[in-house]
């Protein structure tokens, strides 16, 4: 498949034509992620371009995959440009790269990484070709460092960031601290922004009769969810085992497990050779997760470690029943009603006991909806705080 590089509002002598209903230019900001593939971070940069004054901001994406991705159409369709660069480690490197992008789509008032560790050259870069705003932005938490030569080179990493970054955001604390370091909290540049969902969805719950009857769901039956990418760090083998632990008290529920990735197809093997096929759906990626979780009972999330966790914020728009292990972060803690947090060492019958204990919400749907309305967790609020960072470029 072909690199996908869509350039929008350029002229032939290479110059860029801009709106005319502004009396300057937009402020040109640079997106640099892996790909725009189904994920938290790539489903929150299109809910922000899709919110931002486009006639102020101009956003566009650097990527390095090679391959179109699930939002490639969704982001050209709002005038975005998507520019397939390349993953370097040498700083110089990446400055003739940066350059280049530079000089042929900006000049960029703003570069926003959303790489971790890896972003530091491109910081760097951005630093040496004068781009005023450099925004590092942390939405993970590393679980480990491997051996002293990593950890020696993750540290470097974090000192470049800190040295080449005008601003410093992150999704919570420990994400702030995994990027930042530890002294993270004396520096006035570094915030915690947490990322934010579109509530919106949530507030339509009539759906639920029709969705669990597409699914093949019975009225009576227990319906327990979860969202997020096949990796090792969502531990949907652990999810299985839970299932498994429930199947042997009770056949009246079903798991429903909605994204894709890497682990799809070993963690589909090991439904079946648990006999739990019949069990536990895969739905895949999604567009109408809030429409999905709005038919569930409960939501189970046992990360092995978790930054923040968006989709426990819209299990509780939703109303359901969480179940957290002790490792998700307690930023995302909004309707506490709703939540049992448990320590995965407790293993998958006391989560199976727990479920099917407490797995009926003591709260109605619309009053849950109500509190993580009136959290500050949502999108509009989330855009504005990004147009004031970006808007600094002006000053």
């Amino acid at each position: 498949m072909q690199p996908c590089i869509w350039s929008r509002w350029e002229n032939p002598e290479g110059g860029i034509n801009y709106m005319a209903n502004t009396q300057r230019r937009p402020i040109k900001v640079l997106n640099a992620l892996w790909h725009l593939g189904i994920g938290g971070i790539e489903g929150l940069l299109v809910s922000v371009l899709r919110r931002i004054d486009r006639e102020q901001f101009q956003l566009d994406f650097l990527v390095t995959s090679q391959f179109a991705s699930y939002h490639d159409a969704t982001v050209a369709e709002m005038g975005a440009r998507i520019v397939l660069g390349k993953q370097r480690i040498n700083p110089w490197r990446s400055q003739v790269d940066l350059a280049a992008i530079n000089r042929r789509f900006g000049p960029y008032d703003v570069l926003h990484c959303h790489r971790h560790y890896s972003g530091a050259p491109l910081l760097s870069a951005a630093h040496r070709l004068g781009i005023p705003i450099r925004i590092a932005h942390s939405h993970a938490v590393r679980a480990g460092e491997g051996s002293a030569p990593a950890r020696a080179g993750f540290a470097f990493a974090r000192y470049l960031t800190r040295k080449h970054c005008t601003h410093g955001v992150a999704v919570s604390r420990d994400a702030a601290r995994s990027l930042f370091g530890a002294g993270w909290e004396s520096d006035s540049r570094i915030e915690v922004l947490p990322p934010a969902t579109d509530f919106a969805p949530f507030h339509a719950p009539g759906s639920r009769a029709q969705v669990r009857n597409e699914l093949g769901i019975k009225d009576d039956e227990l319906l327990v969810a979860h969202v997020g990418m096949f990796t090792d760090t969502k531990n949907h083998q652990f999810i299985v085992q839970v299932a498994k632990a429930i199947n042997q008290r009770s056949s009246r529920f079903r798991f429903v497990l909605i994204g894709d990735g890497p682990l799809l197809h070993p963690t589909s093997n090991l439904v079946r050779s648990e006999g739990l096929a019949d069990r536990v759906l895969f739905l895949g990626a999604r567009a109408n997760v809030p429409e999905l979780l709005l038919a569930m009972d409960a939501f189970i999330f046992p990360s092995k470690v978790e930054a923040l966790g968006l989709a426990v914020v819209e299990a509780q728009a939703a109303g359901l029943v969480c179940f957290l292990s002790d490792r998700v972060v307690p930023e995302v803690d909004i309707v506490p009603e709703l939540l049992h947090r448990l320590p995965l060492e407790a293993g998958a019958a006391v989560w199976a006991e727990a479920i099917l204990l407490h797995s009926r919400a003591r709260i109605t749907q619309a009053v849950a909806l109500n509190k993580c309305l009136a959290s500050g967790l949502n999108i509009d609020t989330y855009v504005e705080r990004l147009e004031q960072i970006y808007a600094s470029a002006r000053h």
